[in-house]
């Protein structure tokens, strides 16, 4: 896990480098304040420690949830987002994990683009691909072609890329569904789908679809006996439903 003050070590490098190649006869003291004035405004603010705890358990749900459920599945990184498991799937499980504090905030956020009409369908939410995903297939080649032109060639190492300021915004405004958008919904469709359960119901769905059956096939065969509608159809005219009682 990279903390705020490596994040931030990492852009003052890069920044660095840029200037040290542009101009590589500044003296070290004009070009150490030149870096400084560089990256006001790029540095990432400290994280509270609830919410990096949050952070750090809705990674290590993505790992736990592909070990338990998909180890098995081989995924080519370069045409998907996470684990084998449909991103709306993977991201539920990675969101289920977070503390009272990030569940709250997505709660609350959730609760405000219903209120402002503005929730991402559910139909959307159950059928795109995670919305960096796009984004992250970019930025892996970008690393390849840009280690391959420096005469980097090890294979099996970790890179790590710390976007800020314009590049950040850059970033979100590719995307076709805000990200933070993506993750609310999931946390609603969990407590959703909990609320009408009365249950733990993602595990089954999770077993069922690591056997090849699609999301829509589960809740033909196991939705009416488990209280959900049978179609997605349905099952997204009681969602919207729900989403006007609760949130």
């Amino acid at each position: 896990w990279i903390d705020i003050d490596e994040q931030n070590q990492m852009i003052r490098s890069q920044v660095a480098l840029q200037l040290e190649t542009q101009m590589p006869q500044m003296p070290e003291a004009q070009l150490a304040a030149l870096v400084e004035q560089s990256v006001s405004g790029m540095l990432a603010e400290p994280l509270s420690p609830e919410i990096t705890r949050a952070a750090i358990a809705h990674e290590f749900g993505h790992f736990w949830y592909i070990n338990a459920f998909w180890n098995q599945d081989r995924v080519d990184q370069n045409s998907h987002y996470g684990g084998a498991a449909p991103d709306w799937l993977d991201e539920v499980a990675a969101v289920s994990l977070e503390n009272d504090r990030m569940t709250a905030e997505r709660r609350r956020s959730l609760h405000d683009s219903v209120r402002q009409d503005d929730v991402i369908s559910l139909s959307t939410f159950l059928t795109i691909e995670h919305p960096l995903a796009e984004f992250a297939r970019q930025n892996v080649a970008r690393v390849r072609a840009a280690s391959e032109a420096a005469g980097d060639s090890a294979t099996g190492s970790t890179r790590i890329v710390v976007l800020s300021g314009d590049a950040a915004d850059e970033m979100m405004n590719q995307t076709s569904v805000d990200p933070e958008d993506f993750y609310d919904v999931a946390r609603g469709f969990i407590d959703f789908m909990s609320d009408r359960t009365n249950g733990a119901i993602f595990a089954q769905i999770s077993s069922a679809l690591a056997q090849e059956m699609s999301f829509a096939d589960w809740l033909a065969v196991e939705g009416a006996s488990l209280g959900l509608p049978s179609t997605i159809e349905a099952l997204e005219s009681d969602w919207e439903s729900w989403l006007q009682e609760h949130i």
